[in-house]
């Protein structure tokens, strides 16, 4: 039984050529000769006649090379035969004993390669995957073993992230050769491309958190990590947005994630972009940045029968260090409508203005009725519409740890502040 890659050999001694009125036109040193060999079942015209070319082709087909040993004139004949299958054809006429010359022959043809390529074989994800492995040359013919020959491995990575493999095999006359060639390649993110923000449009109320994810990918598509995000929130001087902006590193998915809360009802937008300058803040520089996403944040439902009164001339301390006087009340229906009227006086020097309201759109209370808080729209010094925000603490009485603050869409904040004067009653 043969060894599936072995090489074989067939060994002819001939004296004459062989019997196949057409073999000229395949191999012109071969005249046309007649008879047709009829073959095994000596009858012409049956399935087993031998033509010249089928019988070379089949050998060759086999991997089986053909020495020929010519006992007479036919030697050119024959070596274009032999020749055919990788094979030699020599006379017998040569120096040496017939086993000598056979020897000589075998080793001649078991030297002689034909044909050498490389190819993958076996399954190969890194091509099933969309990249490619190409060889220069393609091929080598008709070199003399032993013999190194060098080919130049091309291989195409595909553009999605994973780990690719694939199996090389030598071939020498369609027979392979020596063990395969394991290729793997680790494919890994590029550099980052684009910036998406999640979800696009949002809607809150005041006070909840609301969080935005922004994916990073490369230029074909694959999650970038280890990348540092940054994110702002311009508007946030109209919400009281906070934190205003923000800095995260992008996970395995490329995901990176910025948390916010607002005191004000109104409308943010979010922008998001990679870092490319390093300083951990947004720059309208930074590289490449995100489609800015949309937060709308809504007053939350009023509290039923909530009401909130300021009396005996509240004033506080505000962050600016001004002195602020304030006053008003605020009453909720059983249908959960809100009324009533606010006013607040920074007296200056840092930021002096006047608050007044001219519509209260939203009155909450938390059930101990310790805790209010009394949205609504106000002018400033006369005139615009601005909203307004203030949240009031009823401690009981006496009204020592009472306290109050008030944002304004305009940027102010008073800070939540104990009263220096006055009382806040919550029922």
């Amino acid at each position: 039984m043969y060894n599936p890659a072995a090489v074989k050999f067939l060994i002819v001694l001939g004296d004459n050529i062989g019997h196949d009125p057409v073999q000229n036109s395949t191999f012109s040193a071969c005249p046309n000769t007649t008879p047709l060999d009829p073959g095994r079942d000596t009858i012409l015209g049956t399935p087993d006649d031998i033509h010249t070319a089928a019988a070379i082709s089949g050998l060759s087909a086999a991997n089986d090379k053909l020495l020929m040993i010519s006992y007479g004139s036919f030697l050119s004949c024959y070596s274009q035969l032999a020749g055919a299958t990788g094979g030699t054809a020599v006379s017998s006429g040569g120096s040496g004993t017939l086993p000598g010359i056979i020897v000589n022959a075998i080793k001649a043809a078991a030297a002689h390669i034909g044909e050498a390529h490389l190819a993958v074989t076996g399954p190969c994800t890194l091509v099933t995957a969309g990249g490619s492995v190409s060889f220069s040359p393609s091929s080598y013919t008709n070199v003399t073993a032993p013999v190194d020959l060098a080919f130049t491995e091309t291989i195409t990575a595909p553009t999605l992230v994973g780990t690719y493999t694939c199996e090389v095999q030598g071939f020498a006359d369609g027979v392979a050769r020596g063990n395969p060639e394991e290729i793997s390649v680790t494919v890994v993110a590029g550099a980052p491309a684009k910036v998406v923000l999640s979800p696009a449009v949002a809607t809150n109320v005041v006070g909840e958190q609301h969080c935005e994810t922004a994916t990073v990918t490369d230029t074909f598509g694959n999650p970038v990590p280890n990348v540092s995000v940054v994110f702002n929130v311009p508007t946030s001087p109209a919400t009281h947005a906070s934190p205003s902006s923000g800095v995260s590193t992008t996970n395995a998915s490329g995901q990176a994630t910025f948390c916010f809360t607002a005191s004000l009802p109104g409308v943010d937008e979010i922008d998001a972009a990679v870092d490319s300058n390093g300083n951990g803040v947004w720059d309208v520089s930074d590289t490449p940045q995100a489609v800015p996403a949309s937060k709308v944040w809504t007053l939350p439902p009023s509290t039923s029968f909530c009401t909130v009164k300021i009396t005996n001339g509240g004033w506080i301390i505000a962050n600016n260090g001004d002195r602020s006087n304030f006053g008003g009340n605020a009453n909720v229906d059983g249908s959960g409508n809100p009324t009533g009227q606010e006013e607040y006086q920074d007296q200056g020097p840092a930021q002096p203005m006047n608050v007044h309201s001219t519509k209260i759109t939203a009155t909450t209370c938390d059930s101990a009725h310790q805790h209010a808080s009394i949205f609504g729209e106000a002018t400033i010094d006369g005139s615009g519409t601005w909203i307004f925000r203030i949240d009031v603490t009823d401690m009981g009485e006496p009204s020592t740890n009472d306290a109050y603050g008030i944002t304004l869409s305009n940027g102010y904040d008073s800070g939540m502040k104990p009263l220096q004067g006055g009382n806040i009653d919550i029922h």
